[in-house]
């Protein structure tokens, strides 16, 4: 992310080609580039930093901070009640009956997602809804938001274009082309029925029923250099693994959900 800043400051600077220069525009982007690279790897920096003091160990018997003594540490399985995702933080909280964060769980530890796996198996979660049937979805917003982004990036390059062909006809085609493949392939509802799962896109309907899944589990897309957990639906036949992310739940509540539903609890 350093170098990505670097980047963005030395844009006005870039020699251009000859042809007229929207100054005013490089210089922008180059403020927004330096402020957000910049201020992503100093997080990042911050976060690699405090990882020896986040190592956690864990047992049958529950889970504890690895610097500290067990007995004195330790946080019992049948205490954590709920799990929380906090993306922009990075991390995974453990919280009990009472709402208190009472392990922290750090999505750059190595073999996170084995220890996430242990934890949602151990844990005594409680479940965030009374049936595992029925409809999850994204919000009516993120639809607004995606074609409008996808408007609105057409329409700034279109502008930039006429003085900087290459950052906004290229560069702005590609954005929009990223943005309208994640909006044409991902799941934006899921109907969970008695014996298969409905999953809806913008093209398809596609029904799977019970039989058809080998397992469902926890998975981290990383996305600039972030992890953000999605569910992964596996299927017997080898096909393509389904991704379900964003959909009204948190991914932890909605494995907790779809894996009741696959061991018959429906």
């Amino acid at each position: 992310m350093a170098v990505f800043a670097l980047i963005s400051v030395a844009l006005p600077v870039i020699p251009g080609e000859g042809s007229p220069r929207n100054e005013s525009f490089l210089l922008g982007f180059a403020i927004l580039g330096f402020l957000g690279f910049g201020l992503g790897a100093l997080y990042s920096f911050r976060i690699v930093r405090r990882l020896p003091e986040a190592a956690v160990s864990v047992d049958e018997d529950g889970l504890w901070q690895t610097i500290k003594e067990k007995d004195a540490a330790l946080v019992r399985w049948s205490s954590v009640v709920r799990l929380r995702e906090r993306e922009i933080m990075q991390r995974l909280e453990a919280l009990d009956s009472s709402g208190k964060v009472v392990a922290k769980l750090e999505y750059q530890l190595q073999d996170f997602q084995r220890l996430r796996s242990i934890v949602l198996q151990r844990a005594k979660l409680e479940r965030t809804v009374s049936t595992v049937t029925g409809v999850y979805q994204k919000s009516r917003w993120y639809h607004f938001f995606t074609i409008g982004s996808m408007i609105g990036f057409a329409l700034l390059g279109w502008y930039v274009g006429q003085t900087e062909p290459l950052i906004g006809y290229a560069g702005m085609t590609l954005v929009v082309a990223m943005i309208a493949w994640e909006y044409w392939t991902m799941p934006f509802r899921l109907v969970v029925t008695r014996s298969a799962l409905e999953i809806d896109r913008p093209y398809q309907r596609q029904r799977v029923p019970r039989e058809r899944i080998s397992r469902i589990e926890v998975e981290d897309e990383l996305v600039k250099h972030a992890k953000l957990p999605r569910v992964a639906v596996h299927l017997v036949d080898g096909s393509e693994s389904i991704r379900l992310k964003s959909l009204g739940l948190q991914a932890v509540e909605l494995h907790q959900i779809l894996q009741a539903w696959h061991q018959g609890e429906a």
